[in-house]
């Protein structure tokens, strides 16, 4: 078997058809072909056409995690899920899966820091709201209870709930925390329960609010 013909490719100038005997045998990248060291003339095996399809499809599994990686941090259950669907085999997965890691390009201990840490500053939540957010990007129920740990302590959970009660009160125009005001109590309660916070907190922060000169929002 001989390369008889390389030619550039008219949709993707980036790419190269190789033809073997006259007929036309793959289609690799630049960068695979060059790194393959073939020119036309050569000779090429079956085993060496297997090799550079599994070269390009290297290639092109990491492409794919760059490209998803570029706009955020990614989990390794997003990368994972995202080759997936790229119709990439497990083997592929795996390999781009360990390249990343070692390159620190997916640290799922970090992300679970970054996340919770970004999350309070774009908007007050709690732990049962972070909890099922950072789930649902695949991490493991460790890391969530240590970022939590790390990040949220009982202060900060309680300010933050105090911060999200300041704001609800403003635009629902609620001037006071009035305890004759059951209605406007039990949606204020019902909204910090949306944004992931205990009891116990909400409590609390009903509690330091009506203190603060008798419960006036200012």
């Amino acid at each position: 078997m001989k390369i008889t013909r390389i030619e550039t490719q008219k949709k993707a100038r980036e790419r190269k058809s190789i033809f073997v005997d006259d007929a036309f045998a793959a289609g690799v990248s630049n960068e695979t072909l060059l790194r393959a060291g073939l020119r036309t003339g050569d000779s090429i095996s079956p085993d060496q056409l297997a090799s550079l399809e599994i070269a390009e499809e290297r290639l092109k599994a990491r492409a794919t995690a760059y490209r998803f990686l570029s706009t955020r941090p990614r989990t390794e259950f997003e990368i994972r899920k995202r080759l997936a669907e790229s119709d990439f085999p497990e083997v592929r997965i795996a390999e781009t899966i360990d390249q990343l890691k070692q390159s620190g390009l997916i640290n799922d201990e970090d992300f679970a820091g970054m996340f919770v840490r970004d999350a309070l500053r774009r908007r007050s939540y709690g732990p049962r709201v972070l909890r099922r957010k950072m789930a649902l990007v695949g991490l493991s129920s460790n890391l969530i209870e240590e970022a939590l740990h790390n990040e949220l302590d009982p202060d900060t959970e309680e300010r933050k709930a105090t911060e999200a009660a300041h704001k609800f009160m403003k635009r629902a125009r609620m001037k006071r925390l009035d305890k004759k005001d059951q209605a406007g109590r039990a949606k204020l309660g019902a909204f910090l329960a949306r944004r992931g916070f205990s009891w116990n907190v909400i409590s609390s922060v009903f509690k330091c609010l009506s203190e603060q000169t008798g419960g006036s929002i200012t």
